[in-house]
C-alpha cells in the first residue's frame, strides 16, 4: 500500500509541474517550500558494446525516470534552516528504467528496470544550518560543500559533513570537514542489488 501512495503523489505532482517549486507556508516566522522534478526520458540506442550492427542484442529501447522532492523549513527569527531531499535515479545517477525492450546492455554491464521497492525514493540530501545568538554557524548532514560562486569540492556530491562558520561586517571564515562516500555504499533508501554490484 505505501508504494502505490509514494507513486501516486509521484506522478500527482510531477506531472502536473515537471519542475517546480512550492511555497507551502510562508508567515512571519516560518517559511516552509517544496520543490519538485520529474524526468521521463524515452532513450533508443544500438551498437553500444560492439560494432557489429546485426547482434539483435546490442540494441534496446527503454522508458526511464528520475524524480526528486525537496522539502525546505526556514526559521526567520532564529536564522535556523532544515532541508531534505529524497531522489530516485537509476545507475550512474542517469534516469531509472521502467520499461525494456530487449536487453538493456550498456558499457557498465546488463541493466535491468526497476520496480515495486526499487521505485521509491532516497534520502539524497539532508541537512540542518543553526546559528546562535553571536553568529557562529553550525551545518550538519548529507550536503554538497560549496566555496565561492557554487564551486564545489568532493565532485558535486552529497558527504557526511559537518561546517562551523562565522560571518561579521570584516570576516567570513569557516571550518568544514568530511567524510567522502567515494563508492557510494550508504544508501538511505531502498538497495538495489544491481546498483550493489
Amino acid at each position: 500500500m505505501p508504494k502505490k501512495i509514494w507513486l501516486s503523489l509521484i506522478l500527482c505532482l510531477s506531472f502536473a509541474y515537471p519542475v517546480y517549486g512550492y511555497e507551502l507556508l510562508n508567515t512571519e516566522n516560518l517559511a516552509l517550500g517544496l520543490d519538485t522534478y520529474l524526468r521521463a526520458d524515452l532513450v533508443s540506442f544500438k551498437n553500444v558494446a560492439g560494432l557489429d550492427s546485426h547482434n539483435k542484442d546490442d540494441h534496446a529501447n527503454y522508458l526511464g525516470i528520475d524524480y526528486s522532492f525537496a522539502f525546505s523549513a526556514d526559521f526567520k527569527d532564529s536564522g535556523n534552516k532544515f532541508f531534505i531531499k529524497l531522489e530516485r535515479n537509476g545507475p550512474y545517477d542517469y534516469d531509472a528504467p521502467i520499461y525494456i525492450h530487449n536487453t538493456l546492455n550498456t558499457s557498465g554491464g546488463r541493466i535491468e528496470k526497476y520496480q515495486g521497492v526499487e521505485l521509491l525514493p532516497q534520502v539524497e540530501e539532508f541537512w540542518l544550518d543553526s546559528r546562535t545568538r553571536n553568529g557562529l554557524g553550525f551545518k550538519a548532514g548529507i550536503y554538497i560543500y560549496e566555496v565561492g560562486n557554487g564551486f564545489s569540492l568532493n565532485g558535486n556530491y552529497e558527504n557526511y559533513g559537518i561546517t562551523l562558520y562565522k560571518e561579521t561586517q570584516d570576516l567570513f571564515w569557516r571550518l568544514y570537514y568530511c567524510r567522502p562516500d567515494l563508492v557510494y555504499k550508504n544508501h538511505l533508501g531502498p538497495h538495489i542489488k544491481q546498483e550493489a554490484e
